[in-house]
């Protein structure tokens, strides 16, 4: 049954096949490549066999677990092994999910069907799990005997460098400076939204931070999920600001303490989340108890909360508070009673932005709001295609501009980067006229 385990570490491989080239894709390749092991399958000798005193105590076993086969090789980096029990697959599955979760192992791939390549400080581990049929019971056998065993085939990679390459090689979309493909392949269902729009999330695409959700479909008018939101504002803003590093929000390291317990150090997107949390972009209740702080990551976002994670962005600086009548006084939003009090303050900065305001961006001219509304994958593509005030500010449309055009020789300190033309790229609208100062 080798061929068993070939065939999942193979799949593995393709799917990594993108980040072989670095030195986290060639760790992955040696801990996921098939160990030469002597007929695997079977242990004639009914031998107990043990586990190296050097086994990480990380890895979690499962408990009915017969230990079978355990091989060693790279002066005992790199160690195979393979486990059996009566148990069903589903039952050994869900254990592994919540140990890895409880133990606050990183999930770099997870295959449709419950394959594992997981990640703990400088160690690699991949995880199968296997429906073996087991021998036929026998003609005058007395007690039932089980038709089918599970097979659990861990091996785990111990590398130095695994931990401080892990974000960039996995994961280049939260690099401060990805790369730019010389051909993007066009999303081909954009043209359900207006041109307005359209031509916003086609410079994001080119720009490489924002992706598609099936295929080369973007769904613009899906709702976006939160936790998608999150991983497109950081990406588009440290993307924008790839020549200024003090303006980029820092990953998280995987060692950090989660704040949500639904976003532990195994979650995809937890260095982009705790991230903008450890940047107070994303407040939290301090008198809520640590336990219960939730994130709701898979829940769609809605148009108050959109504002509150991106205005910081814009602004740089305090924002200062509003009450009900101000922001009805400067938007004339027939539902401003209807804004959360503590998002008053952002709706109200947001309109001093002008033309290059995020709802007027996203949402075009309105007299409601909406505030608890859901967003769209269109609208929130549209509010991270600027960040800034008229007056200092980026859009992907520049950062497009400065990545085809070759640097001058002599640099100015600071450079006050094109403003974009607000009539070429965003939706008319006529605002009503503030006399907030």
């Amino acid at each position: 049954m080798n061929y068993l385990r070939i065939g999942v570490y193979l799949s593995l491989i393709l799917a990594l096949s993108a980040c072989k080239a670095t030195t986290l894709g060639g760790a992955v390749e040696k801990a996921i490549a098939p160990i030469s092991v002597n007929n695997p399958e079977s242990n004639p000798n009914n031998k107990i066999l043990t586990l190296p005193k050097d086994f990480s105590s990380d890895i979690p076993i499962y408990p009915k677990a017969v230990l079978q086969t355990i091989e060693q090789v790279a002066n005992n980096q790199n160690t195979f092994t393979r486990w059996t029990t009566t148990d069903p697959i589903a039952q050994v599955s869900s254990f592994y999910e919540d140990a890895f979760t409880k133990q606050q192992w990183r999930v770099i791939l997870r295959s449709p069907d419950g394959n594992f390549v997981m990640q703990k400080a400088n160690q690699l581990l991949t995880l199968s799990i296997q429906s073996i049929p087991a021998n036929p019971t026998p003609i005058n056998a007395t007690s039932p005997v089980p038709t089918t065993s599970t097979s659990i085939f861990l091996q785990y990679l111990r590398d130095p460098k695994i931990s401080q390459d892990l974000n960039i090689a996995v994961n280049p979309a939260i690099s401060p400076e990805p790369a730019i493909p010389n051909q993007v392949i066009s999303f081909s269902d954009i043209d359900t939204v207006s041109e307005a729009l359209r031509s916003l999330i086609i410079d994001l695409q080119k720009l490489g931070t924002i992706t598609a959700k099936q295929d080369n479909q973007f769904k613009p008018n899906d709702l976006i999920q939160r936790r998608e939101y999150v991983r497109w504002l950081l990406n588009t803003n440290n993307r924008l600001y790839a020549n200024r590093p003090t303006r980029q929000i820092r990953l998280a390291d995987a060692n950090s303490t989660p704040t949500f317990v639904d976003i532990p150090p195994s979650d995809p997107d937890f260095a982009v989340i705790q991230a903008m949390v450890n940047a107070g972009l994303i407040p939290t209740d301090p008198s809520q108890v640590a336990t219960s702080k939730r994130f709701r990551p898979n829940e769609p976002i809605n148009r108050e909360t959109l504002l509150q994670w991106k205005i910081p962005l814009d602004l740089r600086s305090a924002i200062p508070s509003a009450n009900i009548e101000a922001v009805k006084q400067a938007w004339g939003f027939q539902d401003s009673d209807r804004i959360s009090p503590t998002m008053l303050k952002f709706v109200l900065a947001d309109f001093k932005l002008g033309d290059l305001s995020n709802i007027r961006r996203s949402f075009g001219y309105t007299t409601l709001f909406q505030p608890k509304k859901y967003v769209t994958r269109a609208e929130a593509a549209a509010v991270l295609w600027y960040f800034g005030t008229p007056e200092d500010g980026l859009s992907a449309q520049n950062a497009l501009e400065q990545i085809s055009v070759p640097s001058p020789n002599v640099s100015e300190p600071n450079p006050v980067p094109k403003q974009p033309d607000p009539t070429n790229k965003l939706p008319e609208s006529t605002p009503p006229k503030s006399t907030i100062n």
